[in-house]
């Protein structure tokens, strides 16, 4: 025999939710009919009782203003005396009038029928006073007769006035009651909606903890391989500890959201599978050149036609790597939102011609046409020029991508006057698009039809860096396409911004080479991976500058204090010692706080900066070093050197640089 009625889940809250409901049904008719009890005190006291209070207070103070002007008439019957009480009676009638327009409220009748006969009388007999031409014995009888009929009605009106306090002072009563009441009605009415709560999650918990349990040894069956074992254990009844709970809709509910979670990871596995794969074959493409470079360097003079040739790819394929690895780290920035922009005013028109120039070779060597469209005068935006480029760069590389050899691409630059923005646009004759591929055209990881033919494919990053960059300059970016074989256009507009002054520092990195000094200076490369060293050791000793090599944290220090270097290039992830603890500890040294120090790192992130900064290093590059970085840092200790003047020390006198193998 069950002892307890056999409910499912969604009954049990079904009933819960009843009571509740029914509950707090009573409480808000309870609130509901206090508040219309202080609603309807406050009326009463705002419309009857505070005004009549009022004016019945007026109505004395003009009645004992009648009796002084009287008093003074009496004694001093003059016209000033007589036109100044004239004036009081007046007043009183007046004053008599507005009393009587309010309405009254049942309580205090008997005052209410006697004052204004009282007061009326009062005044008639003032009214006579005033009018008869009496002598001084007659006008000072008749005066203390008047006074005897002020005084009674003195006594009705503030007989009236006491019981107006006394409804006054029972509607105040009223009015804080209900508030309370109201009040206590709705702290009740939260702690029972909190007692469901609890009661709910209890009944909640008890039924589906059993279900939860069963469900878990059927996916362990499934794990196993044991689908037979698991299929019984999803579709029987299940024992609870006070009687049966039927399975049924709490199973099926868990059994579709333990499915629909297992196709989303699904799912998320193949596209993280068809990344990785894409990943793997877009690094894999530059190794090959690079590879047969290398060895055609091996057999030829660096210095000869094939040399050169072999240098060239091996250049290219290398900017190919970086490239893909700078896009990785953009995208997880920019999604993350710690993309930053250098902000300057700038010409766009400028921008574009030198990405032109810088994809001249490329376009040339696939066989590819490209139309320029620049207006003559600047077209001034205010953005981050190295950001924009990289925008330009992105879509003349795509058009590349999918125009085949013989294609033509045109880059047009101008304004729209009317929008007040500046227009920059890349067509090509290429495969074009479906229409169905351009609503995703600007998501991470989005290709389109590329086929084996098409070649290096990329990443699918470049078009959604695009996006996310102009979205960063307050811009927009629109793809058009006929359909397939028709070819694609991309359309920028962004906001146009105030011109430069004419007297606008110079682009840095031309700055920076104008700054270098032609003097050798001491580098200290420090980094665990010994052919990144080495190979960036030889950069450096082709501009004649001294180098030295340190593996590891202690190492370095060593070296430093024998070598007293004044650029210290040094990796983040070292053995025994990182890189921040090593710049920690040359800082601490005599004459640390003069170096160049530099983090040379594979970590770009916001908090690699920040603990970078923190350690204290001056500047932050994610390898591999551009050699252009390299020559700012050269232009930056000659700015240094020339700002310390003649007590600076002279860097490494000897003007020679050491001649150890490579």
């Amino acid at each position: 025999m069950r002892r307890r009625i056999d409910l499912t889940l969604g009954e049990r809250l079904g009933l819960g939710f009843g009571a509740l409901l029914a509950g707090l049904g009573l409480f808000t008719a309870a609130v509901l009919y206090w508040g219309s009890q202080s609603a309807r005190a406050q009326r009463a006291y705002l419309e009857h009782i505070a005004p009549l209070h009022g004016r019945a207070q007026t109505l004395e103070g003009k009645l004992l203003y009648v009796a002084i002007g009287m008093r003074d008439f009496v004694l001093y019957p003059e016209a000033a005396s007589r036109v100044e009480l004239s004036g009081r009676i007046g007043a009183l009638r007046a004053a008599l009038a507005r009393f009587e327009e309010v309405p009254k409220p049942p309580s205090g009748m008997a005052y209410q029928q006697r004052i204004a006969p009282r007061i009326g009388a009062y005044l008639d007999g003032a009214t006579e006073l005033l009018e008869h031409g009496l002598t001084s014995e007659e006008r000072l009888t008749r005066a203390r007769a008047l006074g005897e009929q002020r005084e009674a009605a003195l006594g009705e009106l503030r007989g009236y006035m006491e019981v107006l306090q006394k409804d006054s002072d029972a509607a105040v009563a009223t009015m804080a009651g209900a508030r309370e009441r109201v009040a206590s009605g709705s702290l009740a009415m939260v702690t029972l909606a909190a007692l469901f709560a609890l009661v709910a999650a209890g009944l909640t918990a008890r039924s589906v903890r059993r279900p939860m349990r069963e469900l878990t040894r059927a996916a362990a069956s499934l794990g196993d391989g044991d689908w037979l074992a698991a299929l019984r254990l999803a579709t029987r009844e299940l024992p609870a500890g006070d009687g049966p709970i039927a399975v049924r809709s709490e199973t099926r509910i868990l059994a579709r959201a333990l499915a629909a979670a297992a196709a989303r990871l699904a799912h998320a596995d193949d596209h993280k599978n068809r990344f990785l794969a894409v990943l793997a074959h877009e690094l894999r493409n530059p190794m090959a050149p690079m590879t047969s470079g290398l060895e055609v360097l091996r057999r030829v003079p660096a210095d000869s036609d094939e040399g050169r040739r072999a240098l060239a790819i091996i250049d290219r394929q290398t900017r190919q790597i970086v490239r893909l690895t700078d896009d990785l780290l953009d995208v997880t920035r920019i999604s993350q939102g710690k993309m930053r922009l250098e902000r300057e005013s700038m010409d766009l028109v400028q921008v574009a011609r030198a990405c032109v120039e810088d994809h001249t070779c490329m376009l040339a060597d696939r066989s590819l046409s490209l139309e320029v469209d620049l207006p003559a005068t600047p077209l001034w935006v205010h953005g981050d020029r190295a950001r924009l480029a990289q925008v330009i760069g992105n879509l003349l590389a795509n058009a590349a991508k999918f125009t085949d050899p013989g294609g033509v691409i045109r880059l047009r630059v101008h304004e729209d006057r009317p929008r007040a923005e500046a227009v920059l646009q890349v067509a090509d004759t290429g495969i074009g698009m479906d229409a169905g591929l351009i609503p995703r055209l600007f998501e991470p990881f989005s290709q389109g039809p590329t086929g084996l033919a098409r070649g290096n494919a990329g990443l699918g990053l470049g078009l959604a860096l695009v996006k996310s960059l102009v979205s960063l300059h307050g811009g927009s970016v629109e793809a058009r396409s006929a359909g397939a074989g028709c070819g694609s256009e991309f359309v920028i507009r962004l906001p146009l911004g105030v011109p430069a002054a004419l007297s606008a520092a110079p682009d840095q990195r031309t700055a920076a080479r104008d700054a270098a000094d032609p003097s050798r200076w001491r580098v200290l490369v420090v980094d665990d991976y010994v052919d990144a060293a080495m190979g960036l050791r030889a950069l450096i000793r082709l501009d004649g500058h001294r180098v030295e090599i340190a593996t590891d944290g202690p190492e370095a220090l060593e070296k430093a204090r024998a070598f007293r270097p004044q650029l210290v290039l040094c990796d983040i992830g070292l053995p025994t010692m990182d890189g921040f603890e090593v710049a920690r500890h040359l800082r601490a040294e005599a004459g640390g706080q003069d170096l160049l120090l530099v983090a040379l790192t594979g970590y770009g992130s916001e908090s690699d900066l920040a603990r970078c900064a923190a350690a204290g290093f001056d500047r932050h590059f994610v390898k591999p070093l551009d050699p252009e970085r390299l020559r700012e840092l050269f232009g930056e200790l000659a700015r240094r050197s020339a700002r310390q003047g003649p007590s600076g020390e002279a860097p490494w006198a000897d003007g020679k640089a050491a001649a150890d193998e490579y």
